[in-house]
């Protein structure tokens, strides 16, 4: 079986209510047969409310890939929730990582607010290899 390439691309997305996710995924961990890869390019993502998650990986597993291209994602920050611009949540073995030119920032904020994204990139400790370059820093 050929891998499975997954683009996600030119997409804008306005999105409200409790601790929004702009976008979600589960990809199933490759085999020596099959590699899952995920590409993410030039998305426009505004999160209308506290705790927000650009793009969250809800599970991933050995062998997958995962690339962040030119993706803006904005914030509200108007409560105690963390936000999160990309978030593997379930991470089963070890993923590649590599991406540029990703920005994120806070749109407007309110106390109880802090006026800062807690995890730009949150990801497992040792669960990758490779880097995201978020707001000119190559994480993790």
């Amino acid at each position: 079986n050929p891998s499975r390439f997954f683009e996600v691309s030119a997409n804008t997305l306005n999105v409200s209510g409790a601790t929004p996710t702009g976008m979600f995924f589960s990809l199933q961990p490759g085999t020596n047969s099959r590699a899952e890869r995920a590409y993410f390019n030039g998305n426009n993502i505004t999160l209308q409310n506290d705790g927000g998650t650009g793009i969250q990986i809800r599970r991933s597993g050995q062998g997958a890939s995962f690339g962040f291209d030119n993706n803006l994602v904005g914030f509200i920050d108007d409560g105690a929730q963390p936000e999160r611009g990309f978030w593997f949540d379930q991470v089963n073995g070890f993923v590649r990582l590599r991406g540029l030119g990703n920005q994120m920032g806070i749109n407007g904020w309110v106390l109880p607010g802090n006026d800062f994204i807690e995890r730009l990139l949150d990801i497992p400790q040792n669960a990758s290899t490779g880097q995201v370059e978020i707001n000119g820093q190559p994480l993790p």
